[in-house]
């Protein structure tokens, strides 16, 4: 609208959304959402680091997986999660690392 746009009503269209992701797009997804945190992020960056973000992170992640898995009756399903929530953690931590480079250090100098 600022820009002189309008918004406008479709009835035809469709929406669909997703999270039915691949362990490559759960990395990447996690790795864009994580560099840009790094630019508004007050924290130390020592809090994102492998035991933290990833391990811990990940331990978790599997915890609430397995327990909602359990509580809608898709066990099977639980050990997919887990490289998913794995490749979700190491994108986080590198995009965020890479995000502190670009955002920070790169504007310090």
């Amino acid at each position: 609208r600022a820009e002189g746009f309008r918004i406008l009503y479709c009835p035809e269209s469709v929406v669909m959304h997703s999270h039915n992701y691949t362990p490559r797009q759960a990395y990447k997804r996690s790795f864009g959402e994580a560099w840009a945190l790094a630019d508004v992020w007050r924290g130390a960056p020592e809090d994102f680091n492998v035991p933290r973000t990833v391990l811990a992170g990940w331990l978790r992640d599997a915890w609430r997986d397995l327990n909602f898995c359990r509580r809608t009756g898709r066990l099977g399903q639980w050990r997919r999660t887990l490289g998913l929530r794995w490749q979700q953690r190491l994108g986080r931590l590198h995009g965020f690392q890479a995000g502190w480079q670009m955002h920070r250090v790169d504007r310090a100098l």
